[in-house]
């Protein structure tokens, strides 16, 4: 690797890996070597001087057309200049074979090739295609390099592939000159080669480093031998340069004399030329004259004559508006007229419907009426009513109390004398001990007076949308209940230009006409057939409970709204389409606003902001709330809006807590409904509670003005920095043999999170993981899953506890394996969990299972063991220091001088200058930290909600409660309002934290504590009201929000993918930092 190369031409992309292409030569030992590629032949012909000296049994060949390609540029004359050099020396192993890729793949034979080289064109399709054409002509030890690896230009897609391949494969990688991939593809690699791939980090940087060193110095040697040629041509060029310099100066001399003698006879006739040309110029300007006021008649009569034809053309735009006034008032008029048609002929086959029933119902009361006179007749001719006539006359005279008692004893007689009176006594004794017992229930409500109890039917299967790959950032969801209006409909969608994925739903019944409408204009659209239950608002919560909606940015709804309640209802219809769909520039203003406000939720047509008046509220008000208790909403706060009409433009992170709702057809109503006070109703209110409990607006599409620029907010405005967000990280989810002895074979924090039960009305557990599912932390693809969606939703680091007890570790695999690794390729930091373990889980002194006693030489024992930590070029920092946070301050003794101890001790390891913080924490045995952190030694203090995180206790405002329950119920609501407002307040040595919720019902059962009502729209505004603050307060430079946690499951506080509300904790985090998770990767959310 040492050898100078024979040929070394002026084209340095690959002379810089040389040296390690005799390197692999010599280790690898192929017997068949293939380049794609070649060009000038700097590395091929260095492959065959490192076999040449090696001198062993090796074909070799080049496959190039010599012609160029877009990135090397189209050159003449390559193969022959090639040949010159190559033939003589290499001609006897090596061929150069003169075509494309594809057509010499048919040369070899599958499993041949020991070593190949891909160094064709550059895309990201052209290198892919290439390796996986060559891939089955590759031997059991082959290896195949890839040029350019590091190269991140516009069409240069080689780095896309090396990693996804490395993932796959053995790799190396050389980051110098542009870069060069080492696969080891074959599954009996050469030992030299298979020791490579798996050096540690440390070697490898070493083998970057020396290869890095021999290159530069070739390459160096060749710019130098470049830079002395063209000094030589540039010295050359000088010489003569200065001898043609002086020849002109003697010929200068004599076109000067030459020169002054044609100057003189040239002024002569210029002097004759210039009295000609006055007097031609006289001439002309009266000429010109004439000419222009000849032009100026000319203009004007055109000018009248435009005038005029102006005239004529208002004159005919006026007739053509009041035209198309005309005809769309003929339109309308039309429109109105069919509707009134078609609701006078429901009305006439009503009424005649109701005289059909009123003449039947004549009849029938004909009849008893007949039956009635004759039954009076009977009676009035019988021997008992005429013996009856003088106690008939008696009882008249009484008062009404005597005629009462009177008609109970002629009961009594007469269930006496028909026998009947045992049985009418045994149900009054049945209604008395019910009665007594308390068994008897309220009166229930007349057969027709009460609402049917009809089960839902089954609603359509949405597998097939779950895997449907999205067409765009939208969805757009349509109901179409009538379906003569999908014409107008379908005109509506006409308003969005970009590509969107369309959801339609119809009725269980409708039309296969219809449904080939839909499809005749959008082949692609996903057709839904209801039931008639819930009208619109059922079949969008059965797209938002199947995850689809969350595929997408935006979400745009609609339907075929007729309120027939109303007389405007069709003008109310088009309102509202007009004000969402309205026109092409319409929605893409909509879509704009979205795209530049992070804080608009929802956008709907003008005048369709409701809740303002008490009539929104007042016959729906109690099913809000009794559904709103689910989400953590159990008040209607005055101010608050919803969007009217079902029909707008929503974020799907705001639908995540509608999801929440676990809604099913049967909680809603069977048609008929009333015009208010349904479950639909109030999933349109909710919109707009969970709306305002985001930190969001719903905002009227006419007034987000005319002008937003296209920007992607995925990237920071230079003058506004988003905070680092931070999210503290568990690494418990493994087994231990301190776990096992403690708590049972096995035992992992899962173990907890399984177990746990609701202890109130709406209390969420157990808290059960989605996407990722029950994990083990040893599994390596578990992390970078863990880290691929951190980086998704915008999380910039992981905070790993770190235990540590005395020179004792535990819990440490996870991070012991992270930094042996290399992966993920995700920063992170540590914070000493410096608090006893004990069997209560709080850190306290009851039955402690490892105590932290701080022996001597604890703080240099402790330097040593995080030193290479610190030192990992993912550590995180913070303005350039290496953050370490601890997490219990005031449970260290002799803390000042600890940590100055401790700041020695880490600059004795190479770890300069940390930046030490403290969790803001407090304990009932220890004091609480001074408000200066200075004043212990430290640089600033970080939040750790819940700590110090006021909240009013519920106990006694939660409904069913269970009665051996003896621990505490917080608000979530009010801890929020708390924390916003204290950070006001006190942010001066506080790096602020946030979480969503905290749950430790897990671990301590019934003596646990709880903050009641967390969602992800109540942490976004949270967390929002974070970002707001620490941008305005630290002008451009780096900040830092905290997160507990990432996955604190057993503490109800995680951001990972849940069964309540899938992604939206991750997704909360994202609208936070107003960034579009789907734009940062290709996978969808569920």
């Amino acid at each position: 690797m040492f050898w100078r190369p024979e040929r070394l031409v002026q084209f340095e992309h690959w002379v810089g890996h040389i040296p390690f292409a005799f390197w692999l030569i010599g280790a690898a030992r192929p017997r068949t070597l293939v380049e794609l590629g070649t060009h000038r032949g700097n590395s091929y012909c260095a492959f065959c001087q490192a076999i040449s000296r090696f001198d062993f049994d090796c074909r070799t060949y080049a496959v190039d057309t010599w012609q160029g390609d877009m990135h090397m540029g189209f050159q003449e004359g390559l193969l022959e200049e090639l040949r010159a050099h190559h033939d003589d020396r290499y001609g006897a192993f090596s061929s150069l074979l003169q075509m494309t890729f594809d057509e010499a793949l048919a040369r070899f034979q599958p499993g041949t090739i020991d070593l190949l080289h891909i160094d064709g064109t550059h895309t990201y399709e052209s290198v892919k295609h290439d390796f996986e054409s060559w891939l089955p002509l590759l031997s059991s030890r082959a290896v195949v390099l890839f040029h350019d690896i590091n190269v991140h230009r516009e069409n240069y897609g080689v780095w896309r592939l090396w990693e996804e391949l490395k993932e796959a494969y053995p790799s190396f990688d050389f980051l110098h000159s542009y870069g060069l991939g080492v696969l080891g593809v074959g599954k009996n690699l050469p030992p030299r080669v298979a020791t490579l791939f798996e050096s540690n980090s440390e070697l490898a940087a070493t083998v970057r480093n020396l290869f890095s060193v021999l290159g530069e110095r070739l390459t160096a040697g060749l710019r130098s031998e470049a830079f002395e040629k063209e000094a030589g041509a540039l010295r050359s060029e000088a010489c003569a340069l200065r001898s043609a310099v002086n020849d002109q100066e003697v010929q200068k001399q004599a076109l000067r004399d030459q020169n002054a003698a044609q100057l003189q006879a040239l002024q002569s006739e210029i002097n004759a030329g210039k009295r000609d040309l006055e007097a031609r110029f006289a001439s002309d300007n009266a000429q010109l004259r004439a000419a222009a006021e000849s032009a100026r008649l000319q203009k004007d009569s055109v000018e009248r004559a435009l005038h005029e034809k102006n005239v004529q053309l208002e004159e005919m735009h006026r007739k053509f508006l009041e035209v198309q006034r005309r005809s769309f008032a003929a339109i309308r008029e039309i429109n109105e007229a069919r509707e009134s048609f078609r609701v006078a002929e429901a009305k006439a086959h009503n009424l005649e419907q109701d005289m059909v029933k009123v003449v039947e119902e004549g009849a029938s009361a004909q009849r008893r009426a007949t039956e009635a006179t004759e039954l009076l007749r009977q009676i009035e001719n019988s021997t008992f009513w005429k013996a009856s006539f003088p106690l008939r006359r008696a009882l008249a005279s009484q008062s009404p109390a005597a005629r009462r008692r009177a008609r109970r004893l002629l009961r009594l007689a007469w269930w006496t004398i028909t026998l009947k009176l045992p049985s009418k006594l045994s149900e009054w004794r049945a209604v008395q001990r019910a009665l007594a017992t308390g068994a008897v229930a309220e009166a229930p409500l007349p057969a027709a007076l009460a609402a049917p109890c009809i089960a839902a039917a089954p609603l359509p299967d949405f597998f097939e949308i779950k895997t449907m790959p999205r067409s765009g950032r939208i969805a757009v969801v349509v109901h179409l209940y009538y379906e003569d209006l999908w014409p107008e409909i379908c005109a509506a969608l006409g308003a969005i230009e970009e590509s969107f994925d369309l959801f339609v739903s119809v009725q269980s019944a409708a039309s296969e006409r219809i449904v080939n409408d839909i499809k005749s204009f959008y082949p692609l659209a996903k057709v839904l057939r209801f039931e008639n239950r819930g009208r619109d608002v059922l079949p969008f919560v059965a797209l938002i409970n199947s995850g689809v909606l969350f595929n997408y940015e935006l979400v745009c709804k609609v339907h075929t709204k007729r309120s027939l309640h109303r007389e405007d209802g069709d003008q109310w219809r088009n309102s509202l389409l007009v004000g969402v769909l309205g026109s092409n520039a319409h929605a893409e203003r909509i879509a704009r606003a979205f795209d530049t406000d992070p804080d608009l939720g929802v956008v709907v047509a003008q005048g369709q902001i409701y809740g303002s008046r008490q009539e929104h509220w007042v016959d729906n008000r109690s099913r809000v709330i009794e559904l709103g208790g689910r989400i953590g909403l159990d008040e209607v706060a005055s101010g608050t809006t919803f969007p009217g009409g079902s029909m707008f433009w929503i974020r799907p992170f705001l639908l995540r807590s509608i999801a929440g709702l676990a809604l099913t057809p049967n909680d809603f109503e069977p048609e008929p409904l009333g015009i208010d006070g349904t479950t639909g109703h109030a999933v349109e209110r909710l919109i707009g509670l969970v709306c305002r409990d985001a930190g969001m607006r719903i905002e009227e599409a006419s007034s987000l003005g005319g002008s937003y620029p296209v920007i992607d907010t995925s990237s920071a405005r230079a003058d506004i920095v988003n905070p680092d967000m931070i999210a503290y990280y568990l690494p418990q989810f493994h087994p231990t043999d301190e776990n096992d002895k403690w708590w049972g074979t096995g035992f992992t924090e899962w173990a907890n999170v399984t177990r746990s039960k609701p202890l109130y009305q709406h209390h969420r557990q157990p808290r059960l993981p989605a996407d990722l599912g029950f994990y083990d932390l040893r599994i390596p693809e578990v992390r970078e899953r863990q880290a691929a969606l951190a980086r998704q939703y915008g999380i910039s680091a992981f905070c790993y506890y770190y235990y540590w007890f005395d020179g004792r570790r535990m819990l440490h695999r996870p991070i012991d394996e992270m930094l042996a690794s290399g992966r993920p390729d995700f920063p992170f930091l540590i914070c000493w969990a410096n608090e006893p373990w004990s069997r209560n889980w709080d850190g306290g002194n009851r039955e402690v299972l490892m105590p932290q006693s701080y022996e001597i030489g604890w703080v240099e024992r402790f330097a040593a063991d995080i030193a290479p930590m610190l030192r990992d070029p993912r550590y995180y920092r913070f303005n350039g220091r290496p953050v370490l946070l601890i997490y219990r301050i005031m449970h260290i003794p002799n803390r000042e001088a600890a940590f100055d101890q401790l700041r020695k001790s880490l600059k004795q390891h190479g770890v300069d200058d940390i930046y030490l913080c403290a969790n803001w924490v407090g304990f009932a045995d220890e004091e609480l930290c001074p408000d200066n952190p200075h004043k212990l030694g430290l640089d600033h203090y970080v939040g750790f909600a819940p700590h110090r995180t006021a909240a009013a206790q519920i106990n006694d405002v939660v409904r069913n409660l269970v009665p051996e329950f003896d621990g505490k119920v917080y608000s979530y609501e009010s801890a929020v309002q708390n924390a916003i407002e204290s950070f006001k307040a006190s942010s001066e040595y506080l790096h602020p934290c946030a979480m969503m919720g905290w749950d430790n019902t897990a671990r301590r059962l019934h003596r646990s504590h709880s903050f009641h009502g967390a969602t992800p729209a109540k942490f976004r505004r949270w967390l929002r009201n974070l970002v707001v603050q620490e941008q305005g307060s630290v002008h451009g430079s780096q900040s830092m929000i905290f997160i507990n946690a990432w996955n604190e499951w057993a503490e109800g506080t995680y951001l990972e993918p849940d069964r309540d509300f899938g992604h939206g904790w991750l997704e909360a985090v994202a609208s936070a930092s107003g960034i579009q998770p789907l734009r940062r990767s290709g996978s969808s959310a569920v």
